[in-house]
């Protein structure tokens, strides 16, 4: 495995031009700098902080635990959720993740899951079943916030005006540390102050806000306001009575203001015009201010805000003053499975829909719109179509727009799609997309200038070799995104083949090129060793061989010379991996002529002990071909040592 090496990051965060420039590739965020090493399994979920320093992500490694971090006897932890300083490159753990059995491999707790991370990044917002506080005694999933200054826990899921912790319907069977209880969605949960919190109840009836017993139903949501130890209902009838509906969760703006979400029995807590039929079962954008008024429609077929407006014309293809920017409601035949996104004063909503633009157009792909949810606006004025797909169903003007984002300010939107071409004028691509189809791209939207562009490449300037994955996260100013991906290209020396989290930094233009070597990094985040010029690929093949020994086919492209190295973590006593990546064994060979070759690698003599204790040691080998002339070629593939035969 390579090692990291350091380079500096400047926090000075302006606002990037609609033009932006970004480096080629990406940095890894999800890697540890002091044991120099990537995680050891897939990590995602990331959210950056609004001015730029932090970011929180979830993970299931297990190699990136501080060296004092010990597990309980019999178990083990599995990842958590993590805050990385893009400043100092420093890693800390804000919670741990599953408590794992040591011999079943059965989950005991479920760990921290879904963070979310204040404005300056010292709250991180998430849910678990562990019993971080005095006050949780239960057995269910519960949501908290950690202080990252003081290190001190609170628990957020609490009864109104206590810091008693939320009761909950008995699960059947019951599984004290699995059972459901209150969760958040990842990276909008929490306010830019770290005051309010934005959580939802799951599967199972509880007593929140404040009642007697566990009867308010599931799938609500809640604002918790951890100054005043206020918990307040969000999903709500004309009664005040809980309404539910939130299947996927809610977004919380970064002033705690406002919440958005996609929410089911719509009927009872908005109002509807005659002629629409709303279906409790089906899911409608809603909003609403946390202090004041009630729920809105962000969006949909009719104008019930109008004044004057009572019903409406169903036809899709009417027009007038009480139809809306839809020609059919916003779950249409895709359904709705992305929460909104919210500016920080909540004010402006994107979103994603597939129903079609009034009067409609031929196609039910999932594209982009944008509302303005100033009072007194209809929804056909404040709203505005930025994507529509292409009537052929060609995938590079009609795939679907699977995932959005907006930063704090309000400006930048992040988006995936497959799409290559976007038609309507209402963005203008400013540079050029991928000519690989098929895999998720980011592009990065200035809803001001109404430009889209394309933010995320190989570290060698060509496309990523896999797909972009959400959730995405912008910080203010839409200087920096992070994403998670398992391209094994965004730098040089991927070699965990997992998902990672990467951040791309967008800066107004391309920084000047030195004149002298430039002094020491200060403020390191970790990057990976380039190479002087682009690697190129060698094919590995594992072939089985004796105990004690590792045997790889690979082909000489020409005269020259193989250096193997095999690197793993090498487990304790106990059986547990701890610890940074050993070199567990090394070859070379000198080849005169192009073809196949074959080369053992033999477990180094000090782990041989361990490997017939442990049966296995695996580990990642890396093979370097260096030619008489001309590029090196790099390749790599995981083995499996076996435990090599006891001499007579």
């Amino acid at each position: 495995m390579r090692r990291l090496a350091l380079a500096a990051v400047v926090l000075t965060l302006p606002v990037a031009t609609a033009d932006a420039w970004v480096a080629p590739g990406a940095a890894i965020v999800s890697a540890s700098l002091e044991l120099r090493e990537q995680g050891d399994e897939a990590s995602g979920n990331a959210a950056i902080s609004a001015d730029g320093r932090y970011v929180v992500f979830e993970t299931r490694a297990r190699n990136l635990f501080p060296p004092t971090f010990a597990d309980p006897p019999g178990a083990h932890w599995q990842g958590g959720v993590m805050r990385r300083d893009l400043t100092t490159g420093a890693l800390e753990l804000v919670a741990p993740g599953d408590l794992i059995g040591d011999i079943a491999g059965e989950v005991q707790v479920r760990g921290a899951r879904n963070g979310s991370v204040s404005g300056d990044g010292r709250f991180v917002a998430f849910s678990t079943a562990q019993k971080l506080v005095p006050e949780d005694v239960n057995g269910n999933i519960d949501v908290y916030v950690r202080d990252m200054a003081s290190g001190a826990y609170e628990l957020i899921s609490a009864r109104d005006g206590t810091t008693q912790p939320a009761g909950y319907a008995t699960r059947d069977p019951d599984t004290p540390g699995r059972n459901p209880g209150a969760d958040v969605s990842p990276g909008v949960a929490i306010s830019a102050d770290g005051d309010r919190v934005l959580f939802r109840t799951v599967d199972i009836g509880s007593d929140l806000p404040d009642r007697l017993t566990p009867e308010t139903p599931p799938y609500q949501l809640f604002v918790r306001i951890r100054s005043t130890r206020r918990t307040l209902l969000m999903t709500r009838d004309a009664g005040n009575e809980p309404a539910g509906g939130a299947r996927i969760g809610g977004a919380l703006s970064a002033d705690g203001s406002a919440v958005a979400w996609a929410g089911a029995n719509a009927g009872v807590q908005t109002r509807f015009l005659d002629g629409e039929f709303p279906d409790p079962a089906a899911a409608y954008y809603l909003w609403r201010r946390v202090d004041v008024g009630g729920t809105r429609r962000i969006t949909g077929p009719a104008e019930p805000e109008v004044p004057g407006c009572v019903s409406y014309d169903a036809s899709p293809t009417a027009t007038g003053a009480c139809t809306g920017p839809l020609a059919e409601f916003e779950q249409s035949v895709a359904g709705i499975n992305t929460l909104p996104a919210l500016s920080a004063n909540g004010q402006r909503v994107v979103f994603v829909t597939s129903a079609p633009p009034r009067p409609p157009t031929t196609g039910y792909a999932i594209d982009l719109w944008m509302t303005d949810m100033t009072e007194g606006r209809s929804r056909t004025a404040a709203t505005v179509e930025l994507t529509r797909e292409g009537s052929n169903r060609d995938p590079a003007d009609a795939a679907n727009i699977t995932a959005v984002a907006i930063s704090p300010d309000g400006r930048w939107a992040g988006v995936l799609t497959q799409r290559t071409r976007f038609l309507l004028p209402a963005l203008r691509l400013v540079n050029t997309p991928t000519n690989v189809p098929g895999t998720e791209e980011l592009y990065v939207v200035d809803l001001e200038a109404r430009t889209v562009e394309r933010a995320a490449r190989g570290a060698n300037g060509g496309n990523a070799a896999a797909s972009i994955l959400p959730p995405l996260s912008l910080s203010d100013g839409g200087r920096r995104v992070t994403f998670t991906s398992t391209a094994e290209n965004l730098f040089f020396g991927d070699a965990n083949q997992r998902a990672d989290v990467f951040m791309i930094d967008r800066l107004d233009s391309a920084p000047p090129v030195p004149d002298e070597p430039e002094p020491p990094a200060e403020a390191p985040i970790e990057v990976f060793d380039p190479p002087p010029a682009q690697v190129a690929k060698l094919r590995v093949a594992v072939r089985k061989a004796p105990g004690g020994r590792v045997r790889l086919r690979v082909r000489a492209p020409g005269r020259g010379k193989f250096a193997v190295e095999v690197r793993g973590r090498v487990p304790d006593s106990d059986g547990r991996l701890r610890g940074s990546a050993k070199l567990l064994g090394k070859a070379g060979k000198t080849v005169k002529k192009s073809g196949d070759v074959t080369i053992e690698i033999k477990l180094a003599s000090k782990y041989v002990a361990v490997t017939r204790r442990e049966k296995k040691l695996d580990g990642r080998a890396t093979v370097v071909f260096t030619p008489a002339s001309g590029a090196s070629r790099e390749g790599a593939a995981n083995v499996r040592f076996g435990a090599p035969p006891k001499r007579k």
